[in-house]
């Protein structure tokens, strides 16, 4: 069999290597593999710990993105609102420029309006005063005709503001009594003292004569009348009873009627001016030639 030198130790061996110089190799392959197993472990552990870190460093840098991107939206909405703020502060500058043009005008146009009502004013005083002296004249005629007519109908009703003189017994009769159309009616509201027909005649003429009056003095009553002769009525059908006769019988509608007369007679002479506390509790026409001017 043929030997040849060790290529190692130079021992002659039948293979190329001998079995010791095998075995040491074998033995430093091993040591070689497991050092390559354990720096593999190594950097296996390190890249582990490199790829977990570098995760984070994905995430946080995906997050920048997304704040960056986010900030950037913020910013184009800034600019956008900014330039409709621009665009509204123009159109408010532009606004307050005419309000101050247009205020101007009114200004000018206020100066020109009281020149002219200045002017007016200056130019019509004269004929406004004579208006009014014009307007006093004619009112005092209008009052002065109207009172010559109330003075033609108490006359044409034979009511005067004293009566013609007369004594009975030495007692002068106008002191109890007042006439119209003859009738005599008593001041002190004894209505039974008179015979009843001629007391119930003198209230129709009574009635008679207010709704004259009405026509010159343009009033309204408060309590409605109707003439009807010697059972002339006076009130409405909404107050109780409904309307009194004005005949002096002595019930209560009677009396009632006779109230509501005197309220007639008083709005009457309120309407003419007549202070209320001038008027007789009792005395009918003489309240009634109060209104006399």
């Amino acid at each position: 069999m043929h030997r040849s030198p060790c290529s190692l130790c130079r021992l002659h061996c039948a293979s190329f290597y001998c079995p010791s110089c095998i075995n040491e190799l074998l033995q430093q392959r091993r040591v070689l593999l497991q050092a390559l197993k354990a720096d593999v472990a190594v950097l296996r552990k390190k890249i582990e710990i490199s790829i977990h870190q570098q995760q984070h460093v994905v995430q946080a840098e995906y997050d920048l993105n997304q704040q960056t991107e986010a900030v950037e939206s913020l910013t184009t909405q800034v600019l956008h609102q900014r330039e409709k703020l621009c665009h509204e502060r123009l159109k408010a500058i532009e606004r307050i420029s005419s309000l101050e043009h247009q205020s101007e005008e009114l200004g000018n146009a206020q100066q020109v309006v009281q020149k002219c009502q200045q002017r007016s004013e200056e130019f019509h005083v004269a004929i406004l005063q004579s208006l009014d002296v014009e307007m006093g004249h004619a009112k005092q005629s209008v009052r002065s005709v109207r009172g010559e007519k109330i003075r033609q109908l108490f006359a044409l009703f034979g009511l005067q503001t004293e009566s013609s003189p007369s004594a009975e017994n030495g007692v002068a009769q106008q002191t109890f009594f007042r006439s119209i159309v003859s009738l005599p009616v008593p001041i002190s509201g004894r209505f039974e003292i008179v015979p009843v027909k001629v007391m119930a005649a003198a209230f129709g003429k009574i009635v008679h004569l207010l709704q004259c009056l009405t026509k010159y003095l343009n009033i309204e009553y408060p309590h409605p009348m109707v003439l009807n002769g010697s059972y002339s009525t006076i009130g409405t059908m909404n107050e109780g009873a409904g309307c009194h006769i004005l005949y002096p019988d002595g019930s209560p509608g009677f009396q009632r009627g006779v109230e509501m007369l005197y309220e007639n007679i008083s709005c009457l002479c309120k309407a003419q001016n007549v202070p209320l506390q001038n008027l007789h509790e009792t005395d009918i026409l003489g309240n009634l030639l109060k209104i006399l001017p």
